[in-house]
């Protein structure tokens, strides 16, 4: 699949050997833009930097970061600081990402940035596509979804420097991520929108969904740069990334927690193999009916964001089963039966439709452990231990 969004993957290091070995890893495993997180690369040397990027190959392009504590990175040095050595460094690169706060702090900071942009006469610049880097103008907020979220979209967008916004924020429930995936639709410039945490994964992994510019996936989970991240391997693996366009169906497992289960990695198999345009992906939706009710609610609101169904979990299968009878849902007779669903479809001009397929997962499997068909379990006395939405499907069957 050719979509236009970038696989990122940031690398870093404390020597000029371990970041060359790192940058070539990176692209060995599909990188396409590799982030140089000089912030956390220790007390490595200018000249150790420059070393380990020249002649690095052409499949990717070279984004350097050198992220202050205040926007969750470890650069303690102070703003000017900090740029003069971007300022010395970007040559080596093709896109560099800086701070709104930091370019809207002053005139002076403004300038060194546009310098750094600047194709100097000797030294050497990789992108062939434009006369100078490129700059990323960025927004982190690890507290929650920033207050000033869309003054700062505006800002960037209207800073004529500013060539692909990016704006990433501790996501307070996985309806966070359909307001990121909105920024990505709407941004008139390229825009990258990451919802960090557990609730905010779809927002990484759906990117070329969104037309993200990139999204950003560690080497392996030693190396996670932002809460949430995925690794590429998980990526490409179990999502499907290197599958997924603008007209992917998105399915997923609703529920809390979700990390833990193995119906995206069975699903996604089942799609590839079928040769399904569809993703399926975890969906942590907070305890609570109310938080499942403010969920779906969003997806029905967005008919074009390619949500089409999802198995539900812990806690939410009696949620489910009161969501589709208050909206008016279609809810088919074994679901009743059982007074729980754990499946839901959505079609945009046809509503929801709501069954339970535990009961006949319990039953046949209870009748294939006997040697009786399902029938035969007629009248046999069981002991059913537990009381959530798959003992009440047991208990039906």
């Amino acid at each position: 699949m050719n979509h236009s969004t970038h696989l990122a993957i940031p690398v870093f290091a404390e020597t000029v050997e371990g970041l060359r070995a790192a940058l070539l890893t990176a692209i060995d495993a599909g990188a396409t833009l590799v982030e140089v997180r000089l912030d956390l690369c220790g007390e490595i040397t200018d000249d150790d930097v420059r070393t380990a990027m020249t002649n690095a190959p052409s499949t990717a392009q070279l984004l350097l970061t050198h992220r202050s504590v205040a926007q969750g990175g470890e650069c303690e040095e102070e703003d000017e600081a900090r740029l003069c050595r971007i300022d010395r460094l970007a040559p080596w690169f093709d896109l560099i990402d800086i701070e709104l706060d930091t370019w809207r702090s002053s005139e002076r900071h403004r300038e060194l940035v546009r310098q750094a942009l600047i194709e100097p006469g000797e030294r050497p610049l990789r992108s062939q596509a434009s006369s100078r880097r490129r700059l990323i103008l960025s927004v982190h907020d690890f507290r929650g979804r920033p207050k000033s979220l869309q003054n700062d979209l505006l800002e960037c967008v209207e800073a004529t420097a500013c060539d692909i916004v990016k704006i990433a924020w501790s996501a307070r429930s996985v309806r966070d991520c359909l307001e990121a995936f909105e920024i990505l639709r709407s941004c008139p410039k390229p825009a990258i929108a990451i919802c960090m945490g557990a609730p905010g994964v779809i927002s990484r992994l759906l990117a070329p969904r969104f037309g993200a510019f990139a999204t950003f996936a560690s080497l392996d989970r030693r190396r996670i740069t932002a809460p949430g991240q995925l690794t590429v391997g998980e990526l490409k693996t179990t999502y499907r990334w290197d599958a997924l366009n603008e007209a992917t169906s998105i399915f997923g497992v609703i529920g809390h927690p979700v990390s833990h289960s193995l119906s995206p990695a069975t699903h996604n198999r089942v799609f590839a193999a079928r040769g399904v345009n569809a993703v399926y992906a975890p969906l942590e939706v907070a305890p609570g009916y109310e938080s499942l009710k403010a969920f779906l609610l969003e997806v029905e609101s967005r008919p074009s964001a390619g949500f089409r169904g999802f198995s539900v979990t812990i806690p939410h299968k009696l949620h489910a089963l009161r969501f589709l009878q208050e909206q008016g849902g279609q809810i088919d007779a074994i679901a009743r039966r059982v007074g729980a669903i754990n499946t839901l479809a959505f079609d945009p001009g046809g509503g929801w439709r709501g069954t339970n397929t535990d009961y006949t997962g319990a039953l046949t499997a209870i009748a294939t452990g006997l040697g009786k068909p399902p029938a035969g379990l007629a009248g046999l006395r069981a002991t059913v231990l537990g009381a959530g939405g798959v003992s009440r499907a047991v208990i039906a069957a």
